[in-house]
């Protein structure tokens, strides 16, 4: 189980960086992938993230950052489920923010990932 924890440590480790480093590309991906898509079908990321934490939070040290990442994951897959309308105007919100923004919520992402891999 600690694998799953390391691969999706190491999946929010990457698009930190990738968020710190290069926000534009990030943006773009943003705009052109995300924004056009059906909320529920974004829907599959974090409910998939949020489930395979759940599951790997009981052989985990830190099982209640881990099992909260998770829990917090599928909490947000279900908005995503429940509201499209809400979502659809959150994410090309998303995909219209400035360039700084893209950088802190990387930086928020990449604490995250680095605190999977510690404490997992």
């Amino acid at each position: 189980m600690n694998i799953i924890i390391w691969i999706i440590g190491i999946i929010w480790v990457a698009l930190g960086i990738w968020a710190i480093i290069k926000p534009e590309g990030v943006k773009k991906v943003m705009q052109k992938y995300f924004a056009q898509r059906n909320p529920r079908f974004l829907s599959i990321f974090p409910l998939l993230f949020g489930i395979l934490l759940i599951i790997a939070s009981f052989k985990a040290n830190a099982r209640w950052y881990v099992f909260i990442l998770g829990f917090l994951l599928c909490l947000k897959g279900i908005f995503y489920i429940i509201t499209p309308q809400i979502v659809r105007k959150m994410v090309n919100w998303w995909a219209n923010m400035n360039i700084r923004s893209y950088q802190i919520w990387g930086l928020i992402t990449y604490t995250l990932g680095i605190f999977l891999l510690v404490w997992r």
